[in-house]
């Protein structure tokens, strides 16, 4: 259990996936996490239980960053996501949840191509993607995602500071 701050916009971070060839790389969390900190954003970090390590370790390195309970149940999850004021995610279901609960989403593709699993149709949704930089695609034999950076700390910086939150 958590408390979610009142006086400050809430930005979730969600570091994780079953597929590692869909994880922006930690560090890069990490920046965006202390960026939007010093802009006076509350950091989240959620995730499962199998990435609980993964979220302590970004949480660490950002002052004041929380780690959401990692064994929610879908229930609990989407009630935790209805009250961000942003959510930050790979490729993964949350994403989609976010976007179903009317959340404002900055989701992170590559090397899937996000008009085939994106958020179609969610006006609050901010899709960063690139194409593949390795043909043909490994997908799940990849080891490091050279396509996902790509995308740098700064691009989404900008995107989520644009969001207007609350």
């Amino acid at each position: 259990q958590i408390s979610l701050p009142k006086s400050k916009p809430l930005i979730a971070l969600h570091p994780g996936s079953k597929d590692t060839f869909k994880r922006w790389p930690a560090e890069h969390f990490i920046a965006v996490g202390r960026a939007l900190e010093h802009h006076g954003y509350q950091i989240l970090l959620t995730g499962t239980h199998n990435e609980l390590s993964l979220m302590q370790h970004i949480a660490s390195h950002i002052p004041g960053a929380s780690c959401a309970n990692p064994t929610l149940s879908l229930r609990s999850f989407a009630a935790l996501l209805s009250h961000v004021d942003l959510l930050i995610s790979n490729d993964t279901g949350p994403v989609h949840l976010a976007c179903a609960l009317q959340r404002p989403v900055i989701a992170l593709y590559a090397p899937l191509d996000p008009a085939h699993c994106g958020p179609h149709k969610a006006p609050q949704a901010t899709t960063i993607a690139k194409r593949t930089s390795c043909q043909p695609c490994l997908k799940r034999k990849c080891q490091k995602p050279f396509c996902l950076l790509q995308i740098g700390p700064t691009e989404v910086i900008e995107a989520a500071l644009t969001k207007n939150l609350a």
